[in-house]
């Protein structure tokens, strides 16, 4: 790492440019640092940022940098000035935004379609402005997976390698293109944000800083119930696992490349030099004391991608300061004493030979780590940026890797739940608008009196109202387990605080077929946790934990009066109607019998004992001609069938005898189970034995109803014969 070379203590190289000029060093807040004049500007030449015409005008310059080519000498000399400052780091980064659009790279090539990216601002709570980028995927109707926070390294900054303008794309843009929104800050004295260039006075301070300005990001409406995911390169993976230390349950996993988590041995100084450092530190924290190498060469295996590092103009590549050197070893030595407390999922990426930081640490780390879900992928003969200096196949493979790490880390749960809360949503809003024409509606029946038809439909504007209740509760539930996914998954049990919220869940998930994500929440927890915890909730049975209300505003009984009631004036007085309920509780207060089964009134009347009524047959036979005739008929021809006799073949029914057979049937086995009604009054005895009477002579109208159509087609047959 960049540490492990500053503290070899390697002699400075003191050859310099004549055209170095030396400045006093000038306070950001009280005014800019003047940019470099020019006496002659090319007029073909376009301006690509606003020079200082001040009367005495300085060229400020820090560390000469290597010239850069197929740049203007322009263009050379402003990126030669000092850097110290925020102010002047974003107006070189203006000045060379359209060359770096212009440089071939594989993470500078043609974007992936539908990314789009916001820039700000965010002063934090020391009051330093940090600047801070996001990339989002923006196709129509596509949800974002994640979300990946990015720590940049030592020196660097999230505007160069991390991003891309316009139509070149970069990190950042590669994973956003895999439907990741992706998220990145200078840390304070790098890139753009503010602070001393390259001065680390704390590393606690860093790392809250992530802390304070990723945990706004993370409360952002777009990011909601999505999994985040921290990704620190170099100096940035020991952030990382700061803020992981700090805020273990923040973060779904954490992504470290190339990471700075522990100083080797053979590089370390000895213990002497280690305490003139420490003192010296406190003396002059800012002096820029340690050598720093170009690491260029030990970061970039791929010759060409070394050459464009160059471009990266706002990075800090000077010496190392006293301070800054001092916090990056506090930090290694803190992050290796806690090791074993590291518990997030982790992918831990590494050149293998990789000689800024060294590989063997990563490998460490990997087998410390009390994390039961840790990946460890070192890639043959990669150096220290595997993700910008490698060759094309290799930052493709490196990539492969990390997108489908997130794919596989990105919970099936979440995303359920997630699709769960959006439905319920939209679904309120339907119902919502429902609700209010089914109301306009029975306002309009109320108004025209027909009552009858209002308290009907007021039981299905009830129904809906229950109906949008338990979703609204559902909502909740879902978004109280979405935030405690992270405790889901690393229990087997079902945690006591959420046992309700999920119980409430399985209990609705079949009986809303509105919101099939619920099923699927259902499954997934079936799978978990068993088939007999579901059913018990299914099922409701002792001790399911199941939601009172729900369970209520879930059932499909009818509403009581009073319900119906209550409504229809409620509904009344929202459309100021002036309406006299006193026919509607009448009637709804009115026991009304259950005709479902038969007539209760009749059955209970019929089986009263009574005496036998004789009543004469409805049926006489057939006067004497007609008789005569049939038979005069039939004795004309010997060949004809000789007609049965209507009277003589018909069955012959006694009234007595029909009577007690259908009030036997009546009655059946209850009659002794009722014999004590027999007190009722005559007046229902008489109504009784009607209707026993009445079914006695339709009994015998079918009889002789079947016998005449019987005997007009034998009448009919002798005719065509």
């Amino acid at each position: 790492m960049e540490l492990s070379f500053a503290l070899r203590l390697q002699p400075p190289n003191h050859s310099v440019s004549p055209q170095k000029l030396e400045s006093p060093t000038i306070h950001p807040l009280k005014q800019f640092l003047p940019i470099v004049s020019l006496p002659e500007i090319n007029s073909n030449t376009k301006p690509f940022l606003k020079l200082s015409r001040t009367r005495h005008s300085t060229i400020v310059t820090a560390k000469l940098k290597k010239p850069m080519d197929d740049v203007s000498e322009e263009l050379n000399l402003i990126a030669s000035q000092n850097l110290d400052y925020a102010p002047a780091r974003r107006r070189v980064r203006s000045a060379f935004i359209h060359v770096q659009e212009e440089l071939d790279h594989p993470l500078f090539r043609v974007a992936p379609p539908g990314i789009k990216t916001y820039e700000w601002y965010e002063r934090n709570s020391r009051g330093l402005e940090i600047f801070c980028k996001r990339w989002m995927p923006r196709e129509p109707g596509v949800r974002m997976k994640g979300a990946v926070c990015i720590c940049h390294g030592y020196g660097d900054t999230c505007t160069f390698f991390f991003e891309g303008e316009f139509e070149i794309s970069g990190i950042a843009k590669r994973i956003a293109a895999y439907g990741y929104g992706v998220y990145a800050l200078d840390h304070p004295g790098f890139g753009l944000s503010d602070g001393l260039h390259g001065y680390i006075p704390s590393f606690d301070e860093l790392a809250d800083n992530v802390i304070e300005q990723y945990t706004k990001i993370q409360g952002r409406p777009e990011l909601r119930g999505l999994p985040c995911f921290l990704l620190g390169q170099s100096m940035g993976g020991a952030v990382a696992l700061k803020v992981h230390l700090k805020e273990p349950r923040a973060w779904d996993g954490i992504i470290l490349v190339a990471p700075m988590c522990r100083i080797a041995e053979d590089v370390q100084p000895p213990a002497p030099v280690l305490k003139a450092l420490m003192l010296l530190s406190k003396v002059m924290p800012k002096a820029k004391f340690l050598p720093q190498k170009d690491l260029a060469k030990l970061c970039f295996r791929d010759l060409k991608k070394r050459k464009m590092a160059d471009y990266n103009v706002i990075c800090y590549n000077d010496r190392m300061r006293l301070k800054t050197a001092v916090e990056l070893l506090n930090a290694t030595n803190d992050i290796e004493e806690q090791v074993g407390k590291i518990s997030s999922p982790l992918l831990i990426l590494h050149g293998a030979a990789d000689k800024v930081t060294d590989p063997l640490v990563s490998q460490f780390l990997y087998e410390k780590v009390s994390s039961k879900d840790k990946t460890l992928k070192l890639y043959e003969g990669g150096y220290h940026s595997i993700l910008e200096g490698e060759p094309d196949a290799r930052i493709s493979e490196v990539f492969g890797d990390i997108i489908s790490w997130l794919d596989s880390r990105s919970s099936a749960n979440k995303t359920c739940l997630n699709l769960a809360i959006s439905r319920i949503k939209l679904l309120q809003n339907k119902r919502d608008l429902q609700l209010k024409h089914m109301r306009k509606e029975i306002a309009q029946f109320l108004q025209a009196g027909q009552e009858a038809i209002a308290r009907i439909r007021v039981e299905h504007v009830i129904r809906e109202q229950n109906i949008r209740a338990a979703y609204e509760i559902l909502e909740l539930f879902c978004e109280f387990v979405l935030v405690r996914v992270p405790i889901l998954e690393s229990q087997k049990e079902c945690p006591a605080e959420l046992r309700e919220a999920i119980a409430s869940i399985i209990f609705a998930a079949p009986r809303c077929s509105e919101v099939p994500d619920l099923l699927q929440i259902k499954n997934l927890f079936a799978t978990k946790y068993g088939k007999e915890f579901t059913m018990a909730a299914s099922e409701l049975r002792p001790d399911s934990g199941v939601n009172r209300a729900i369970i209520e505003r879930l059932s499909v009984s009818a509403p009581p009066a009073e319900t119906r009631l209550k409504v229809l004036k409620e509904i009344a007085q929202e459309f100021c109607l002036e309406w006299d309920s006193s026919n509607t509780e009448a009637e709804l207060w009115k026991m009304h019998e259950d005709l479902l089964g038969g007539s209760k009134q009749i059955v209970a009347e019929a089986i009263l004992p009574q005496a036998p009524t004789k009543q004469s047959s409805l049926l006489s036979p057939p006067s004497n001609g007609a008789h005569s005739t049939l038979n005069t008929d039939n004795k004309q021809g010997s060949h004809h069938r000789e007609a049965p006799a209507f009277a003589s073949n018909m069955p012959q029914v006694n009234a007595n005898e029909i009577e007690p057979s259908v009030r036997n049937y009546i009655a059946g086995p209850l009659a002794d189970g009722k014999r004590e009604t027999a007190s009722q009054s005559s007046d229902v005895l008489g109504r009784a034995q009607a209707a026993i009477a009445s079914a006695e002579r339709a009994t015998l109208a079918a009889r002789a109803a079947a016998e005449l159509v019987k005997f007009g087609s034998f009448k009919l047959e002798e005719g065509k014969s």
